[in-house]
């Protein structure tokens, strides 16, 4: 039979709906799909959620961003969370990239069960943390959040205060102990400030002043002496007043600082005396040239004033008094001479400044330069003039005996312990037709026997002679005859003289003395 008009068209219709019903459904799974893949950009609704990118903070609710503002931490969003939220949950990473759902259990703390839970979703890098407490209320959440993380502030403060090792308190105005940690209750009850036996009234505060002041004023060193020992235990104290009027005070332990300072002090006094005693003037001025210590020496030296001295003159003033006083050589040209002090000071600053005046009055000095520590330096005057004057009177008797064996006709050399020749005179330059004098080396007595052999005809005695020369112990005087190549016979005279030297002389025989000439003996060494 067929099918009417109005039938076929409700089979269209229908047809048609089922079709739209279809395509809307796979829209709404589409949505459903897209929607699930892209993070929320804020966060809306109740509770204390955070939405972060990374560990930059998107978005917060009303609750997150109070608790955050309570925190009141100095780190990025992120750090400042996860230490708040970390003893409650353990589990939550530090980085944020490490986190991923579903969430964290609170853990247990002291037998009381914690039922909050910290839901964690993900989409990619964008991270959202929920804080769901027990309580339905979001004030009550926060506060609940907020107790444990100041409770655990305040836990991780006591920690660091009871493991300091400086004593660390909290005084009222009128200096009474209101908190105080471990280290300054040892040191109260070391110096029997006992605390328990003070009835209602706080204990005194172990650094207070005569007058009970606790304050600034008693900022600095302080010193307590402990009555088991009586050694003074020294303190850097440093107080600052809080909003109630109260004082905190830290005392951090200076003792070795102390005795460090004792020590250099009494090194100090110990150089002091030193140099009081000491003949030679020392100078010092430090890296800005002035003058920082001198010893009386160098006011007796330099006859410049106390008063002077003590006032740190700089360097060029000092120079300027020593030119006054006519301690120095007056230059040529003292302009000149003043540049030159950069130089004088370059040179004591290396150690190799050395300079040897000679004043008007008669009198030598030599003043030296030596580098100091920390950029100073030290300025060396001594008064040699008796050691010029001792070197002038020796080098005048030298050759005073000098040209008193220059008179003498034999010729004479003189041989030190060690066998070098020290001197000879006129007669013996003219005999060998030498002048040791004008050599660079030290002549020996075996370069000279090796010249005399040159000269003279073979004869054993040139090793006797080194022998005798270069013996020790008691030796006697001796004579033997040596011929020159010129058939000349000389008497060689060997004698020992003072301080293990020899004296050795050569004379023609025919110049001999006739006691002398029949003495001929034969060559001997007597040790």
């Amino acid at each position: 039979m067929p099918m009417s008009f109005d039938a076929i068209l409700l089979i269209e219709i229908a047809a048609v709906s089922l079709g739209t019903g279809l395509v809307l459904l796979a829209l709404a799974r589409m949505w459903m799909r897209r929607s699930a893949a892209v993070p929320p950009r804020s966060v809306r609704g109740g509770g204390m959620t955070f939405l972060f990118d990374g560990t930059a903070l998107v978005d917060a609710s009303p609750e997150g961003r109070q608790f955050l503002a309570a925190l009141d931490r100095q780190e990025d969003h992120w750090i400042g969370l996860w230490a708040a939220l970390k003893p409650r949950f353990p589990g939550l990473p530090r980085h944020p990239d490490q986190a991923a759902g579903p969430g964290y259990d609170a853990a247990s703390a002291q037998g009381v069960i914690d039922a909050a839970r910290l839901d964690v979703e993900r989409w990619g890098s964008v991270l959202r943390l929920t804080l769901r407490e027990p309580s339905t209320q979001s004030d009550a959440a926060l506060t609940t959040q907020l107790v444990h993380s100041l409770t655990e502030d305040r836990n991780t403060l006591a920690e660091i205060a009871d493991s300091a090792p400086e004593p660390m308190w909290k005084a009222d105005a009128d200096g009474h102990v209101l908190w105080a940690n471990p280290a300054y209750w040892r040191l109260s009850d070391r110096m029997r400030f006992n605390r328990h036996d003070t009835g209602t009234t706080p204990p005194r505060a172990l650094f207070h002043g005569q007058d009970g002041s606790t304050g600034a004023d008693l900022c600095g060193r302080r010193a307590l002496t402990p009555p088991d020992t009586g050694k003074e235990l020294w303190f850097d104290v440093s107080q600052s007043r809080a909003e109630d009027g109260a004082w905190y005070g830290h005392a951090t332990s200076i003792d070795r600082v102390v005795q460090a300072e004792v020590a250099q002090r009494n090194f100090v006094q110990t150089l002091t005396k030193t140099f009081a005693h000491l003949s030679t003037g020392l100078a010092i001025f430090d890296r800005e040239r002035r003058l920082a210590l001198f010893n009386p020496a160098l006011i007796d030296l330099t006859h410049l004033s106390p008063e002077f001295l003590s006032a740190r003159p700089k360097l060029q003033s000092f120079f300027d008094q020593l030119r006054d006083h006519q301690i120095m050589p007056e230059p040529k040209n003292y302009a000149d001479w003043r540049d030159q002090i950069s130089d004088l000071v370059m040179a004591a600053i290396n150690g190799v400044y050395s300079e040897t005046w000679t004043l008007a009055s008669g009198q030598t000095y030599r003043l030296s330069g030596r580098p100091h520590p920390d950029g100073a330096i030290a300025f060396l005057l001594e008064d040699i003039s008796a050691e010029v004057s001792l070197t002038r009177r020796f080098r005048a008797e030298m050759e005073q005996n000098q040209l008193v064996l220059d008179t003498l006709h034999e010729a004479l050399a003189v041989f030190s312990s060690e066998g070098v020749l020290m001197m000879t005179n006129a007669a013996y330059r003219s005999l060998w037709d030498c002048d040791p004098d004008s050599s660079f080396a030290a002549v020996t007595i075996l370069d000279a026997t090796r010249h005399w052999m040159d000269a003279s005809e073979p004869s054993p005695v040139w090793g006797d002679l080194r022998d005798f020369v270069g013996a020790s112990g008691e030796r006697l005087p001796w004579q033997t005859e040596v011929v020159l190549k010129s058939g000349q016979p000389m008497t060689c005279s060997i004698s020992p003289i003072s301080g293990g030297g020899t004296l050795i002389g050569f004379l023609p025989v025919s110049g001999m003395s006739p006691t002398v000439a029949s003495r001929r003996a034969q060559p001997s060494v007597l040790l």
